[in-house]
This record gives C-alpha cells, sequence and structure tokens, in this order.
C-alpha cells in the first residue's frame, strides 16, 4: 500500500471530515448502497477495497482528527547531574510516570518530583504557555525518591 502525504488548512481539513460524514449518511458506507460511479472512485477502480463506515470512522479518528481539546498528560522531573540541570519526563499514563519515579532511582538514583499533568494538544504539542508554567511548577517542587 502506497501512502500520500496530504498539508491541508483547516478549513480544508474540516471541508473533507464534512464531506465523508456526508458520504456516510447517503449510507455509502456499505458498498452495495454506493451509484457505481461512487463506488469506483471509493476503490480506486477496484484496485483496493474501499472503507466501510468503520473505516471511515478510525479514519477520522486516526488521522484526521481535529479536535482542538487537550489530551492529559502525566510529567515528571527529573533532577540531573551535579551540574543542576531538570529533565522533564512526559507519560500518556501516570501509572508510566510512577514507573519512571522508580526507574530514575533504581538506574541512576536520580530524585525526581511527584507526578503532575500536563495538557497536550493534537499532534503532541504541549503550548508554549504551559511548558512555561510546568517549568515554573517543576522549579518549586521537592525532589524525592518514590515512597
Amino acid at each position: 500500500m502506497s501512502h500520500i502525504h496530504l498539508a491541508l488548512d483547516n478549513d480544508e481539513l474540516a471541508t473533507v471530515i464534512a464531506a465523508l460524514r456526508t458520504y456516510q449518511e447517503a449510507g455509502y458506507g456499505d458498498p452495495y448502497n454506493r451509484p457505481e460511479r461512487i463506488h469506483e472512485i471509493a476503490a480506486d477502480d477496484s484496485v483496493m477495497s474501499s472503507l466501510d463506515d468503520a473505516g471511515i470512522d478510525a479514519l477520522i479518528a486516526d488521522k484526521l482528527n481535529i479536535s482542538h481539546e487537550p489530551k492529559t498528560l502525566y510529567a515528571v522531573m527529573q533532577e540531573g547531574g551535579s551540574s543542576g540541570e531538570g529533565y522533564l519526563h512526559l507519560h500518556e499514563t501516570e501509572e508510566d510516570a510512577e514507573a519512571d519515579r522508580e526507574s530514575c532511582e533504581e538506574d541512576g538514583s536520580y530524585r525526581t518530583s511527584a507526578v503532575f499533568t500536563i495538557a497536550s494538544y493534537p499532534g503532541d504539542f504541549v503550548s508554549l504557555d504551559d511548558l512555561i508554567q510546568t517549568a515554573e511548577y517543576a522549579a518549586q517542587q521537592d525532589y524525592d525518591f518514590p515512597a
């Protein structure tokens, strides 16, 4: 399967998603409900299979999602070596963050902050404001080994 990479602005992406939802509402997620010409386009003239409703939902959710809702990441600040630097570790689950704290202690006797949360936005970007707030928060934390 070949991959095509497209660069779409938000308006274009929203239009593609709206067109896919309209396609589904017309019942075209079921290949047997499509006009022949629409099926030929969807199946690339029978070169490949076409997406059904579940495939379209997955495409939108996994690859075209334009949600602006942040997701919560779990963060740990690790104390650095003798030069006083610090390292920010981000995790998708609190359990992974806690395991990271234990690993820091076991692997190098590095102290860490308690686990705290930070918002991440679509595309896994952390906003500059959130990053600054995180750095300020981390600077005020006590570093210790996990209990």
